[in-house]
């Protein structure tokens, strides 16, 4: 009855914590980001403090640094930026128009065909706004969603400060709520956790700027019209596991159709190069202790986009990863539980042994030939399973 009453207790009070975890979903969405954030930015405190810099010196500089070149990008390549969506939704628009005016006067039946079902330009797109309120109000929405990530960018960064701020204090806190014997083991994990995600913040962040930076420069020098949103494009399919790379080459294959071929294949090289490049040079000198599992990542990835939309795609990693450093934690656990049982039980089968030679020394007459094999045979299986184990181990 004490057990029933015990499963129950575990079983309301995981519901009640699921439940409130989901109404204050977005608070706890926040809380989570604030902490990889503060972990990523501390390997560069924690690199200034061991040089003798103040605590709050080394969060101004980190900060201040970040800042600075994050404002650096958008002054550079808002207009840029702006420039070039713009024209290219005219170039979407001419293209529409020469296609159809093309595909009209075409020989080929299936061309004629689809081009008599196309409506003129000028109607299109007139009908798309002015009797579509729909596309309106969700490129209006897309816009305020632009402003409100941004705000709730601000609103992590700040939670950050102060987490990094009062990191010692927080957690010789929540630490000392725990029992003693868990400690150790509480604080490994989030050691683990922590620096898996501060090494995969530091080493995406770092590979987005360079290909963003070198995406852009080379495709300016090819004479690309777009580069700026070609760049944009490449540093944010990355993300994407296996065919985020393809998909950048496509993008850069299609703006560049109507110029030269070798300019095509020299971009579609360069592009390859700078994604693929980075990955390796990522691999060797941000060496993480736990290689994240590339189906672990495509399979969180699809739950977060059907959760939280696009955003998911830079999620997907960083949760990829804690899942798989707290699985690795818990077969560790595991793994010394039953080690510990198996050793418990070989020494229990050692203290067994020994009640048993003691028996049979103290018997008046001598044990029977059956019996001394048997015991003989026992004593030799023992000792063979103690020498197997160190040898595994090994």
């Amino acid at each position: 009855m004490t057990r029933l009453a015990w499963y129950t207790t575990v079983v309301l009070l995981t519901l009640t914590l699921l439940f409130l975890a989901w109404q204050f979903r977005l608070a706890l969405v926040f809380f989570l980001l604030a902490v990889a954030v503060s972990a990523a930015f501390r390997r560069g405190m924690n690199y200034l403090i061991d040089r003798g810099y103040s605590q709050l010196f080394s969060v101004a500089f980190v900060y201040g640094i970040f800042i600075v070149i994050s404002l650096a990008l958008v002054f550079l390549f808002y207009t840029p930026f702006i420039k070039e969506l713009d024209h290219g939704t005219n170039e979407l628009i001419n293209g529409y128009s020469t296609i159809r005016d093309t595909w009209s006067v075409e020989t080929n039946l299936f061309r004629r065909s689809v081009a008599a079902q196309m409506p003129p330009s000028d109607e299109l797109f007139r009908e798309m706004i002015i009797d579509s309120p729909e596309l309106a109000s969700s490129v209006w929405g897309f816009v305020m969603d632009i402003l409100e990530f941004g705000g709730k960018g601000a609103i992590v960064l700040v939670l950050s400060i102060y987490w990094n701020i009062e990191y010692i204090r927080i957690e010789r806190f929540w630490l000392s709520l725990l029992p003693y014997e868990w400690r150790s083991r509480i604080r490994s994990l989030w050691k683990d956790v922590e620096d898996g995600i501060s090494l995969y913040i530091t080493s995406e962040a770092l590979r987005s700027f360079m290909a963003f930076v070198l995406l852009w420069l080379g495709y300016q020098l090819m004479g690309y019209r777009f580069p700026v949103l070609l760049a944009m494009s490449g540093a944010l399919l990355r993300f994407v596991p296996w065919v985020g790379p393809l998909l950048a080459l496509l993008l850069v294959v299609i703006s560049g159709l109507n110029g030269n071929l070798w300019i095509i294949i020299l971009s579609s090289v360069y592009t390859l190069g700078v994604l693929y490049g980075l990955r390796v040079l990522a691999e060797r000198y941000f060496r993480p202790a736990h290689r994240i599992s590339l189906l672990l990542v495509v399979v969180v990835m699809i739950v977060l986009i059907q959760a939280v939309g696009g955003f998911g795609i830079v999620l997907a990693t960083p949760l990829a990863a804690v899942i798989q450093i707290l699985g690795s934690h818990l077969l560790g656990i595991y793994s010394e539980a039953k080690e510990r049982s198996e050793e418990s039980d070989m020494a229990d089968l050692r203290e067994r042994m020994e009640v048993v030679d003691e028996m049979i020394s103290n018997q008046p007459e001598p044990a029977m030939p059956e019996v001394t094999n048997l015991v003989v045979r026992l004593r030799e299986l023992i000792q063979r399973s103690s020498e197997q184990k160190p040898a595994e181990d090994r």
